[in-house]
């Protein structure tokens, strides 16, 4: 699997993926169980296993925090030179346009 997946994409079968990787059907189970608890996957009986809305929602919380984290050290770094907070905005601003 070398693509990317979005929510409702659907994952290979445990027995399926099993054979693929050459590993027990319960390795592979356990692993589906744990994707599962941590709410990466759903499985729904009879229909399959795929990739989870909530799991949309937790990268987003990760990558919030992080970027909160980051804004955080550079505020604490600036305040202790002459670079205004207007400054700062202008030039975040200019470094996210030209990333695009």
């Amino acid at each position: 699997m070398n693509e990317d997946l979005k929510t409702g994409d659907s994952i290979p079968s445990m027995r399926v993926l099993a054979r693929n990787l050459k590993v027990a059907v319960i390795t592979v189970q356990k692993a589906y169980e744990n994707l599962q608890k941590d709410g990466f996957i759903e499985t729904i009986h009879g229909k399959g296993s795929f990739i989870s809305a909530r799991n949309i929602e937790l990268q987003k919380i990760e990558t919030y925090k992080e970027v909160e984290d980051l804004a955080k050290k550079i505020v604490k770094s600036i305040q202790s030179s002459s670079i205004s907070i207007d400054d700062l905005i202008d030039l975040i601003k200019k470094i996210y346009e030209e990333g695009q």
